[in-house]
């Protein structure tokens, strides 16, 4: 115990803030789901009247591991033999563009491909030739020279982040993927937020097949309690058992099984085994829960901030109606007016117009606050709710104050 085998890896990972290096662990149903869609990809044809088309819709508030969950896919599908490359909306703005960048990514593969079956006849070859066995050697260059032959059944996966941003002017390239109108067959993974299936709409896909819809949760309490052990292995961390639990049980129940709150913890964490050495105080936990604790809340206000942050007030009486359980449009649009216009009395505002309010709760769905399914709404996690439940409080209790009081409070 008291040993780092990695102590710069895991300095580096503690001070982090990039959104892509994270620790991947759980979402096995979700892997397994997709790969098992690459398989089932069929190879470009006549479009059956009826069909519904190949993209697959991933959504989900932001931190919940969408861009995790397909780093992962695209290296298990590479694993598995199906070329896989990732892209951003902007890159689907030119048909003749994507299709040379698929055509680069087919010869690259191809590439990897003709590598690996020479490395395997070669390997084949003298293991065989050591042992004699003649037959075995031809046998298995035959097996390394299918290897390295290209097949156009091979299903090319693809992958989109930010597909909220798509519309009108992405709807050429979007179409053909999703109608497998090119001469590859391509499995289009398209990952965004709660609105993406708005967005792809404007781009031209008007519906999914069914079961090509999926909205990622949060992960279950044994994933999550996974994570910790899993970066004191990354990191070669030498922890006892007892303390490698209780870290990890901790850190898990504090995130909610949300992935962001989950590596805020991990973070913390590794930040402060790195100071102690991998030689933690009995405070030293204490001290982690209080520094994640932090960054969530900085978290909340990022999330908060910007076109929302003179609407919170609004925002804390909407999260109280779906603490209770998810609502219909109409009441958490009536909510979010009325206690608008309560505070607009006060001032002799005009009262909020229902356009003011639609354009309130899209910007919501856009920056994860919210999420909805079909005209039914909830919160994007619970924490989200407990926070804006706390500002709600804060400022009920500043504005009860006698007046000198209360604005030097609310100038602070």
């Amino acid at each position: 115990m008291g040993r780092i085998g990695n102590p710069d890896g895991l300095l580096d990972f503690a001070g982090t803030h990039d959104r892509r290096h994270v620790l991947f662990v759980g979402r096995q149903t979700e892997l397994d789901w997709l790969l098992t869609l690459a398989e089932k990809t069929r190879t470009a044809g006549p479009e059956p009247e009826d069909a519904t088309g190949d993209t697959v819709m991933i959504h989900a508030c932001p931190g919940m591991g969408k861009t995790a969950l397909m780093d992962e896919f695209r290296r298990r599908a590479e694993d598995a033999g199906y070329p896989s490359f990732r892209l951003r909306h902007a890159d689907l703005l030119s048909f003749e563009a994507l299709c040379d960048r698929i055509d680069k990514e087919l010869r690259a593969a191809a590439g990897r491909r003709t590598r690996a079956a020479n490395i395997a006849r070669t390997l084949a070859g003298d293991v065989a030739g050591m042992f004699g066995f003649r037959a075995t050697a031809g046998a298995a260059g035959e097996a390394a020279a299918g290897l390295a032959r290209p097949t156009t059944a091979t299903p090319v996966v693809m992958t989109v982040d930010e597909a909220q941003n798509l519309d009108a002017m992405h709807k050429t390239t979007v179409q053909c993927l999703h109608e497998a109108q090119l001469d590859w067959p391509i499995l289009p993974v398209m990952a965004g937020l709660a609105n993406t299936q708005d967005s792809l709409e404007q781009a031209g896909v008007s519906r999914l097949a069914e079961g090509r819809d999926l909205r990622l949760r949060p992960l279950s309490a044994d994933e999550a309690r996974l994570a910790f052990p899993a970066m004191c292995e990354r990191y070669r961390v030498d922890l006892d058992s007892r303390t490698r639990k209780r870290w990890g049980k901790r850190i898990a129940r504090d995130s909610l099984g949300f992935p962001q709150h989950l590596n805020i913890g991990l973070r913390a964490a590794a930040a402060e085994l790195h100071r102690t050495h991998a030689r933690p105080t009995p405070n030293s936990l204490r001290q982690v829960t209080a520094e994640a604790a932090v960054r969530r809340a900085a978290y909340y206000r990022q999330r908060l901030g910007g076109p929302l942050a003179d609407h919170r007030r609004e925002l804390a009486a909407v999260a109280a109606l779906l603490s209770k359980g998810p609502a219909e449009f109409g009441l958490v649009e009536q909510t979010l007016r009325e206690t608008a216009n309560e505070r607009r009395a006060q001032f002799d505002q005009p009262p909020m117009t229902f356009e003011e309010s639609r354009t309130l709760l899209a910007t919501a769905l856009r920056k994860g606050v919210l999420e909805r399914d079909d005209d039914v709404y909830e919160l994007s996690i619970a924490s989200m709710g407990d926070y804006l439940a706390r500002y709600r409080w804060e400022r009920n209790a500043v504005e009860r104050r006698p007046a000198g009081i209360r604005a030097l409070t609310l100038g602070t």
